[in-house]
């Protein structure tokens, strides 16, 4: 019987992923490097090989024939933007790096249809946790990215988010991501990573997180 890790390989693939550098990811790295926002070396790897792409995993609970459908960082969207790289969504990243004192990316969000009332934002930290968030609950969905991909493809047993809203866990700040907006948008804000990062000697700390996938990502870059 196939590890759970060739079998999520084998779904990624079928998605089109061939862990060859795209276009669309280059771009988006380009973009985010122009509004100087800070990506972990794993991040920069996933983005140059997912960058663009569209997924389907399986099949909406409880019995539905519809898939759910998750958009990737990098995908150029009917505006032409490119999708978790435009400027108005970098703030808000931000407010949660800060409140969380960790380094995130917003690598894409997925459509559960009439589960939830929007799409669910998924977010990739530096320790290798995979984090949602819809409408502002945010919480870890899974440890790590194998873990991630195996619970969309169907493959796993699937987390449980959102049962109970809970005040503690929302981590929305209108506020703090206006000014953060505003500041960006004058060339005058000092981000979180170049905050964190001149305490210590201005060296990004190494990425944290020893799951195989992250691993096996970092030795191709």
């Amino acid at each position: 019987m196939e590890s759970l890790e060739e079998q999520v390989k084998q779904a990624l693939a079928r998605c089109g992923w061939n862990s060859s550098k795209r276009q669309e990811g280059i771009e988006a790295l380009e973009q985010l490097d122009l509004f100087g926002f800070y990506l972990f070396p794993a991040a920069r790897i996933f983005v140059e090989q997912f960058g663009g792409m569209q997924m389907k995993g399986s099949f909406l609970p409880p019995w539905s024939d519809v898939k759910k459908e998750m958009t990737l960082i990098g995908w150029r969207t009917p505006a032409k933007e490119l999708s978790c790289c435009e400027p108005w969504s970098l703030p808000a990243v931000e407010v949660i790096q800060l409140q969380r004192d960790e380094l995130l990316i917003e690598i894409g969000d997925v459509y559960h249809g009439e589960r939830y009332w929007s799409s669910e934002i998924i977010y990739w930290s530096e320790n290798g946790k995979v984090y949602g968030e819809t409408e502002g609950q945010f919480e870890e969905i899974a440890p790590n990215l194998f873990d991630f991909f195996a619970q969309f493809f169907g493959l796993k047993e699937e987390y449980r988010p959102y049962l109970d809203w809970n005040p503690d866990k929302n981590y929305e700040d209108y506020d703090l991501a206006d000014k953060i907006e505003a500041e960006m948008d004058q060339e005058t804000y000092i981000s979180y990573a170049q905050k964190r990062f001149a305490k210590n000697g201005g060296v990004p700390d190494p990425v944290r997180s020893q799951d195989a996938f992250t691993q096996w990502m970092l030795s191709m870059g």
